[in-house]
């Protein structure tokens, strides 16, 4: 952990416990530790309260997601209904299985680093939790979806020194 930590890729395999290597990943930490926000001309120094702030910051500019108020009449606009009663049959294992065999082996698909090799090797251990969740979802029953739909935000600061959620 500290070797990744610190950053050095180019040490060998070998003993790297250096007091050259610590200090640099000691160095690391430091230089992406924030301390303290300073949020409307306070400083905020909590971490619970700093989070705060963040979430409130980027609520701000990502926005929030709200309902819809309208809807779009497609009889008016000339566009006939489809039939679309093939979207309601169950989606079964082997279209699961199909659809992970032709997944990349090396890349990942999404931030949780899980690549199509993993996929492919654990299948037998994660199908039916799979199945599970893709029958719930088709089903109807979206309790936890929201979990499905965060995002990671790494905060990079845009200057020397960055202490308020704007200079991230």
């Amino acid at each position: 952990m500290v070797r990744q930590r610190s950053r050095i890729w180019h040490l060998s395999e070998g003993d790297a416990n250096t007091a050259c290597f610590h200090l640099i990943a000691i160095g690391r930490k430091r230089r992406n530790f924030t301390p303290s926000l300073t949020v409307a001309g306070h400083v905020v120094a909590d971490h619970d309260e700093m989070e705060q702030s963040l979430y409130d910051h980027f609520c701000g500019v990502f926005g929030i997601a709200t309902g819809r108020h309208s809807t779009i009449n497609f009889v008016v606009l000339g566009i006939h209904q489809l039939p679309l009663a093939d979207l309601d049959i169950a989606i079964d294992v082997g279209v699961v299985w199909n659809a992970i065999k032709e997944l990349p082996l090396d890349t990942a698909s999404g931030p949780d680093g899980y690549t199509g090799a993993f996929y492919k090797s654990a299948w037998t251990i994660i199908q039916e939790d799979l199945m599970a969740a893709i029958q719930a979802f088709t089903l109807g029953d979206h309790r936890g979806l929201e979990k499905l739909n965060n995002a990671l935000i790494v905060l990079l600061p845009k200057k020397m020194g960055a202490s308020s959620p704007t200079d991230f």
